[in-house]
């Protein structure tokens, strides 16, 4: 049986031959950071090997023009995210998650703002926007900053206007299974002079990958585009399994972008809308086939958000149905995840008590993350349907 990957991309024979264009063109990167700054709508944009390193570039940026020390984030995210908050000598400090949208909760954020918060984390999980981004940039105080996290979000829309461009920076990731995949990458955008110029000088510091470095990653990236067909992945499944590491890690390297990347990633960028509006499309039919089933917990969708899902989340409140649920879709041949498989709290030692935040709790106990991306056909939209509300 073929099965179908939980993340995939229209990746099409032209895009891997204009990256390869990328090995003779060094000024490849900085044609994709114009285009880039033009699709996004910001003054500017910087580019590193990946998705938390322009965190952490970007924390460093906030942490020189404060002696604020902590940084408020939800508690369900990415791990990643407080190692980096570790590394740049800064303090996470946790808000509890609405089980509306899946994302931070906003009047628990209100409360953790203390003299000493230097920003807040808005992440748009699973690509789903937080809708009320704006009420927490103007409830904040002035001097705390605002950077929101679109590692799973980009072509997401708040009233028609792309997440990342409502804070102070917006974080974007190109990582293999993010919305615009070059097999690794990190973008920075803000349109303040100065953080920018603080981010641009770190970023001049980090080291140029070689070119055996940027054969592997444009090799690695012929491989993801043949993995994402079901035919290939059903074959390939069968050996990485055995090879997945769920452990957090504890640092990341840093370095800059490669010119091959940034090839791949202004192709891909050329028909990313299309893309965006079937992950939208996928996501939404998903939503209204599970909406209102008992035991079953979908994410509420606000009227003025328009999300580029990067996968599709659902909260079974039955642990034992769960683990049904999910055998049915793996025997259907639809590849399914857990994601993080605890909130944060619960991986960290942050000084918090186990029964703090009970809905990222919740959350992270229940959820399946289903695939929902611009190779998902309609009947396989279907099985997923089906598998959820028949299992019982």
């Amino acid at each position: 049986m073929n099965r179908r990957s939980i993340i995939g991309h229209d990746i099409h024979l032209s895009d891997i031959i204009s990256g390869s264009k990328g090995f003779l063109d060094g000024s490849a990167t900085e044609k994709f950071r114009e285009i880039f700054s033009a699709f996004i709508n910001s003054k500017h944009v910087h580019f590193t090997n990946s998705g938390i390193t322009a965190f952490y570039l970007a924390l460093k940026a906030l942490k020189k023009k404060s002696s604020k020390r902590e940084v408020i984030l939800p508690a369900y995210t990415a791990p990643s995210l407080v190692v980096a908050i570790k590394k740049a000598g800064l303090e996470p400090r946790l808000c509890d998650i609405s089980l509306r949208d899946f994302n931070m909760d906003v009047h628990a954020v209100e409360e953790m703002i203390t003299a000493n918060t230097l920003c807040i984390v808005c992440a748009h999980m699973f690509g789903i926007p937080l809708s009320e981004v704006k009420k927490i940039k103007e409830m904040a105080p002035e001097d705390v900053f605002l950077i929101e996290d679109c590692a799973q979000s980009m072509g997401s829309r708040i009233g028609g206007s792309l997440t990342g461009t409502f804070g102070d920076i917006g974080i974007f990731s190109f990582n293999r299974g993010k919305n615009l995949p070059t097999y690794g990458g990190g973008v920075i955008v803000t349109d303040a002079d100065g953080l920018s110029g603080d981010i641009e000088n770190s970023i001049n510091g980090l080291g140029v990958p070689g070119t055996s470095d940027q054969l592997s990653l444009f090799i690695k990236f012929i491989a993801l585009s043949a993995a994402f067909r079901p035919s290939i992945y059903s074959i390939l499944c069968l050996i990485t399994q055995k090879f997945r590491e769920d452990s957090v890690p504890t640092d990341f390297e840093m370095a800059k972008y490669t010119p091959v990347q940034a090839q791949i990633g202004a192709e891909l960028l050329q028909r990313f809308d299309d893309s965006s509006e079937r992950r939208y499309k996928n996501g939404m039919t998903i939503l209204k086939a599970l909406n209102n089933k008992d035991g079953i917990i979908v994410p509420g969708m606000e009227v003025n958000v328009e999300p580029a899902f990067n996968r599709f989340p659902v909260v079974v409140q039955d642990i034992n149905r769960m683990e049904r649920i999910e055998d049915a879709l793996t025997s259907a041949g639809i590849e399914n995840s857990r994601m993080y498989l605890k909130p944060l709290h619960h991986i960290f030692d942050l000084g918090y008590k186990e029964t703090d935040f009970p809905n990222a709790s919740i959350f992270a106990n229940g959820l399946i993350a289903l695939p929902v991306h611009p190779l998902v056909k309609d009947d396989e939209l279907n099985i997923i349907a089906e598998a959820i509300t028949e299992t019982k």
